[in-house]
């Protein structure tokens, strides 16, 4: 699913370009070529079982691209946004917003039930949520929205490269996910691809 959740930045860049009319340079165009190019090599063992998966349902997929296309939405919002808030106002209404809006369905006594390690992680998980969209949100603020979604579609190199440090950590509670040529090479193309496409002046470009 994580390939159809790919959508997400393409939307992003599509609507930078469309929507405010931000300058996207040939250049550029070579580097977003490259970089969802290289997405599809990298994810090449997936795209069949996808296809051909029970497991992987249509419904399943629609709800993922949903949330593709609803991410997205909530991010050209937030460029529009910034104009009336600072990047930080914006992330504490978000968040606190957010917040009360899950109250209602949030089950606060299973937390007693937690181990300690758990404890960590749901920590790290709070923390790593709030820095990670703040500093995506100042991305926002200060880039053009078809840079920001050159640099995010990397997120998969990431991952990857986190699952192998986690299997050195812990090699009996991780799984190594085994790639491919194509994939290896489709990871190099998304890299270069996505520097070219960050390429240009780094200026404001919130919506007036």
């Amino acid at each position: 699913m994580q390939l159809v959740l790919q959508l997400a930045p393409f939307i992003l860049l599509l609507g930078g370009v469309f929507l405010y009319k931000e300058t996207f340079s040939r250049i550029q165009l070579i580097g977003a070529i490259m970089l969802f190019g290289g997405l599809g090599l990298f994810f090449n063992q997936r795209i069949p079982i996808i296809l051909s998966s029970s497991q992987e349902s249509i419904e399943g997929v629609v709800l993922v691209v949903f949330s593709a296309v609803a991410w997205a939405s909530y991010a050209l919002a937030q460029k529009r946004l910034l104009v009336s808030f600072t990047s930080r106002q914006l992330t504490l209404v978000i968040y606190v917003l957010g917040g009360l809006l899950l109250i209602p369905f949030s089950q606060f006594l299973s937390l007693a039930n937690l181990s300690e390690w758990q404890w960590v992680a749901l920590i790290f998980c709070c923390f790593n949520t709030v820095i990670g969209y703040g500093a995506f949100t100042r991305a926002m603020h200060i880039w053009d929205t078809s840079k920001v979604s050159a640099v995010i579609s990397i997120a998969p190199i990431f991952t990857y490269l986190s699952n192998k440090l986690a299997i050195y950590i812990a090699p009996d509670v991780y799984f190594d996910a085994e790639m491919d040529t194509l994939a290896y090479i489709g990871a190099i193309f998304v890299i270069i691809g996505a520097m070219v496409a960050s390429m240009g002046k780094r200026t404001s470009r919130t919506p007036k």
